[in-house]
């Protein structure tokens, strides 16, 4: 919706200022008998249309600037569709490209003389580089200079001006864009520019080879009343305003790309083909009635099952993994659905821990597809692998299904049980803030709209505000709540093997690392009291073998012994300050060398002073993911909190580099951050070790 709102502001406002320089503008130019042109065939229909038209066109463009502004605040709370390079895209490049005449041929809006245009035409081709590239770049600045030239001359026209300006916006692309469209798929690496660099080399190069150099000369040919040396001096002066103004304005325009790229502008990664990717829209919408219909039509295989529903803002994929192997060791045939994917669509999918193979996945989505095609409006891909989920565990026969939520509770497309076995709240905290509440009892309340009526709910989030939201919600549906003790459990030993804990006196083992795990097991022995009370058969010999064999990727995972090397999927403040924890636990006398990369919209703020005391030095990268931090936003963070960091251009340079670093100290390397970037992680240090 914020995109729809923004692509239609933008155009009442390109139609409203075209409105405005029909009805004003008088100069005997091509521009001007346009202009009076308009006037005149209004004047049939309207005694005044130079009035209308300026009247209009103002309403117009206040309507559009309207449009524009409530679109981007809804951007703050949606999170939207990700779109290859379709109507979506060539509408907003259609925009831009309005603007970009708008800027260069509207009086008052840009300085023209002969030889001279001194303006801020190249905003918008910069916008379009900075969201799509250097094709779309080009694209913007070459159309709008042909249409502008056609529409509204200044002077002579010469199509070299055009092809320039085409190449100034692919220059654009190459560098103000994080995925370089030409070279960051070959062999050429960006191995030594930086954030300044990637500002000043396009708009250097913009400036003097093409803008002086090539411009210049059909200056001179055009106009002749100079040599061409001599209107390479008079235009010396235009550039020397356009640089420092460009390079001003480069961080704004990236700061109001994070904006729009939440708003769905920006192009995303193509689609893979996949049956899921063919019968549903790659956009997170929450709510439950497209879900719901979907599930109705395929005879509502959700019901049929016993469901322990799983939600939490941390934790809740390590609850899935104990208790899903608590439970297989008890016997039960088990199956599991979490979010996000770590290692592809499969992951999400288990049955008794096994991932399901690419094969099992096109047919379970397969059994989705007619029904989704009976929809009038299309499911989401979230929603589509929630029914394939549902289905898959149903047709195998599952004894229990343990479903991860994606975001939220109340309005996740896992929501749709009406009786679930058991439902489990791991904890609230400051996560999607944009989405689920700026407080930790707005957000609370979204995570307990899993509560149902007369069924159990286990909470393992301790005291304090978030706890009276989750507790009234019991009360009111009339759940058995019940609250995990930390008294009942004490931690013996924690080290690379594991952890030893006690709980009400029984020794147990813990698989997983970290310093969090000792309470997600706690959570999960509570679960285990409360299905049991349910009818469950979970002997003690289960839920030991279960917790020792349990087993969950990039969740504090040694990937390597020797140098040791971590992967840690901490995406928050919450999650970042548990793995500092963790890492002090483990390597008390040691600091670690970090590699970290982020989503932009997370507190990355916060993470230096969580991490200072604990790490050496920091390796960012920026993740493969339309919602990523720019890694030198990410090492600037870092390195003003007196921390050494640096911005590595890919994955592979940022692992080569933290891997001998770590290897020739003799330290840990830890990764932490966005799960999206665990396989591309993986690849690289495969790579790395080799050398």
């Amino acid at each position: 919706m914020s995109a729809f709102l923004f692509i239609i502001g933008l155009l009442l406002f390109a139609l409203g200022s075209f409105g405005l320089y029909f009805g004003l503008y008088a100069a005997k130019n091509r521009a001007g008998e346009i202009a009076e042109g308009v006037r005149v065939f209004l004047s049939k229909f309207l005694s005044s249309p130079k009035t209308v038209l300026v009247i209009a066109g103002a309403a117009l463009a206040a309507a559009g600037i309207a449009l524009v502004v409530w679109g981007l605040i809804r951007s703050r709370r949606e999170k939207k569709p990700r779109r290859s390079f379709d109507i979506h895209v060539l509408s907003v490049l259609a925009m831009l490209v309005a603007m970009t005449v708008m800027l260069d041929r509207f009086p008052g809006l840009s300085i023209k003389t002969a030889g001279w245009n001194i303006g801020f035409a190249f905003a918008p081709p910069m916008l379009a580089a900075m969201l799509y590239g250097p094709v779309e770049a080009a694209i913007v600045y070459g159309l709008s200079d042909l249409i502008g030239a056609t529409l509204f001359p200044f002077g002579t026209y010469h199509p070299g001006f055009t092809v320039v300006a085409a190449l100034m916006g692919f220059i654009m692309g190459l560098f103000l864009n994080k995925r370089p469209f030409a070279f960051a798929k070959g062999k050429f690496e960006w191995k030594k520019l930086r954030f300044f660099p990637n500002m000043l080399i396009p708009v250097l190069v913009n400036a003097l080879a093409l803008g002086l150099v090539v411009n210049t000369y059909w200056v001179s040919q055009l106009y002749g009343s100079k040599t061409y040396w001599g209107w390479f001096m008079y235009r010396l002066a235009e550039y020397a305003i356009l640089v420092p103004v460009q390079l001003i304005l480069i961080p704004v325009l990236l700061k109001l790309c994070d904006t729009l790229k939440k708003a769905g502008l920006a192009k995303q990664p193509k689609r893979d083909g996949s049956a899921i990717g063919r019968i549903s829209r790659n956009v997170s919408i929450l709510g439950l009635e497209r879900i719901t219909e979907l599930l109705s039509l395929m005879g509502d295989p959700q019901e049929k099952l016993r469901v322990v529903h799983v939600a939490g803002t941390n934790g809740k994929g390590s609850f899935t993994a104990m208790l899903t192997s608590v439970l297989i060791a008890a016997g039960y045939k088990v199956g599991s659905f979490t979010s996000p994917a770590v290692e592809g669509p499969c992951d999400s999918f288990r049955i008794n821990g096994r991932r399901i193979t690419e094969e099992e996945l096109e047919k379970s989505v397969a059994a989705v597809a007619p029904f989704s095609e009976k929809m009038k409006e299309k499911p989401t891909e979230f929603e589509v692998m929630t029914a394939a989920a549902y289905s898959l565990f149903e047709r195998e026969g599952c004894d229990i299904a343990v479903v991860e939520c994606g975001l939220g509770g109340d309005t996740d497309s896992t929501n749709v049980i009406k009786s679930p076995l058991l439902s489990v709240i791991t904890n609230v905290q400051l996560d999607h803030t944009d989405r689920l509440g700026k407080t930790l009892a707005e957000i609370a309340s979204h995570k307990a709209g899993i509560i149902k009526q007369r069924r159990p709910v286990v909470w393992g989030g301790g005291e304090g505000e978030a706890f009276g939201v989750i507790s009234h919600k019991a009360l009111e549906m009339n759940a058995p709540l019940t609250v995990s003790d930390p008294e009942r459990l004490t931690v013996k030993r924690v080290d690379l093997n594991g952890c030893d804990i006690e709980f009400d006196g029984e020794k147990l083992h813990l698989s997983l690392l970290g310093d969090h795990q000792p309470k997600n097991a706690l959570n999960v022995l509570t679960a285990v009291e409360a299905l049991r009370r349910e009818g469950l058969s979970i002997p003690e010999a289960a839920v030991k073998t279960g917790l020792k064999r349990a087993e969950w990727p990039a969740r504090f995972e040694v990937l390597s012994w020797d140098p040791y090397v971590i992967f840690d999927g901490s995406h928050n403040p919450d999650g970042v300050a548990l793995a500092a924890s963790s890492i002090k636990k483990l390597f008390p006398k040691k600091k670690a060398v970090l590699l970290m990369g982020v989503m932009a919209d997370k507190d990355y703020e916060k993470y230096p002073a969580l991490l200072s005391d604990r790490v050496e030095k920091v390796f960012t990268v920026t993740p493969d993911n339309p919602r990523a931090l720019d890694a030198g936003r990410l090492a600037a963070c870092f390195a003003n909190a007196g921390i050494k960091a640096k911005a590595c251009p890919s994955m592979k340079d940022a692992v080569r580099s933290a891997y001998s670093y770590a290897d020739s100290r003799g330290i840990p390397l830890i990764a932490m951050g966005t799960l999206y970037m665990y396989n591309d992680f993986k690849k690289a240090l495969n790579g790395a070790s080799k050398q």
